[in-house]
């Protein structure tokens, strides 16, 4: 079991979700929607490159959202956010968990810290060992964060991307039928005060 005091409390968590706009009119289906996200701890982005403006200059792209695909990234969100806050941890075992940005741009880190703190960190991997960290050791390390911070982030989150489903020609189908599912569940732990 990891040890809170290795990591410093954040007073806020938010998690962003931008879309590709230029996309919209030729999607169809949920896995079709493009687009990122971000992940800020007090206000500083946690996804952050250690060079990414060197990157952006190099590339001639913005790699501000991570991911390119925002939903299965905020399913795997909303699934850890659910079991977090439903207590359905056990610390005997290794707790992290990583929710993968597509094509190598990292991955979010949680684990279970106690009953009301979850550690969040943003980790590369390096192609060789050589090669120089990509993110800075802070946000590698990560941030303790409330248990309800981090449900009620996943929850704005959710609304974001359900807004712009809603808001287009979308299928929805299934896989849309159990990620709302899923954010009921987590909205009904959080605003039943069951956040430990």
């Amino acid at each position: 079991m990891s040890n809170e005091r290795a990591y410093p409390l954040a007073e806020t968590l938010s998690i962003d979700v931008a879309f590709d706009n230029a996309n919209s009119a030729a999607t169809q289906t949920v896995q079709q929607i493009y687009g990122g996200v971000k992940v800020a701890i007090d206000g500083h982005e946690l996804t952050r490159f250690e060079s990414q403006d060197a990157l952006e200059s190099e590339y001639n792209q913005d790699f501000e959202y991570k991911g390119e695909y925002p939903l299965p990234i905020l399913r795997n969100f909303s699934a850890k956010a659910l079991e977090f806050a439903r207590g359905d941890v056990d610390p005997t075992k290794s707790t992290e968990s990583r929710i993968e940005l597509y094509d190598g741009m990292g991955y979010i880190v949680l684990s279970w810290l106690n009953t009301s703190r979850v550690r969040i960190g943003f980790q590369t991997v390096p192609i060789g060992a050589a090669v120089e960290p990509t993110v800075p050791i802070r946000s590698a390390v990560g941030f303790a964060v409330k248990t309800e911070d981090l449900a009620q982030a996943v929850l704005e989150a959710n609304e974001n991307i359900l807004d712009y489903i809603d808001s287009s020609a979308i299928q929805k189908g299934e896989t849309v039928r159990d990620f709302e599912q899923t954010i009921a569940e987590l909205r009904e732990v959080s605003y039943t005060g069951d956040v430990p």
